[in-house]
């Protein structure tokens, strides 16, 4: 359920009435059920400073099999910053890493408006690693 249908969770969680910004890992599964809504990072009107470590600590707690991650913007402009995209290449990069389906990323604002990083063309070559078996020596 990435893009839209995670804006819809985020209002219908109400997150994007929050007054200082704040970063939420949304974990579902395999078929996009929502798992799991975790807050990872609080911050203030303007900025939030998100730990990528503890956010894939957090997706892994959850157990789940994917997730998006949003954020709000109490200032009404869903544009993301360059700051917000360089986030979202790094979580993309770690998630790589571990394993993990990184769907979208999206911004939400108090009067309904979304931004999907996915939908903008901006998350894309999201890819689980391979799983290298094991190789026994002949001794």
């Amino acid at each position: 359920m990435p893009g839209q249908g995670q804006a819809d969770i985020a209002k219908a969680f109400q997150l994007h009435l929050e007054p200082v910004e704040c970063f939420w890992i949304i974990g579902n599964d395999l078929a996009g059920n929502v798992h799991t809504i975790v807050e990872v990072a609080r911050g203030s009107h303007w900025t939030v400073n998100v730990d990528i470590a503890a956010s894939m600590t957090a997706v892994l707690a959850t157990g789940a099999s994917a997730f998006s991650v949003v954020h709000n913007h109490p200032t009404r402009d869903v544009t993301p910053s360059a700051e917000d995209r360089d986030l979202t290449n790094a979580i993309m990069e770690a998630a790589n890493t571990v394993g993990l389906l990184f769907e979208d990323h999206v911004i939400v604002e108090p009067g309904g408006k979304s931004f999907s990083f996915r939908q903008a063309g901006l998350i894309n070559g999201v890819t689980r690693p391979q799983n290298k078996a094991a190789t026994r020596r002949k001794r």
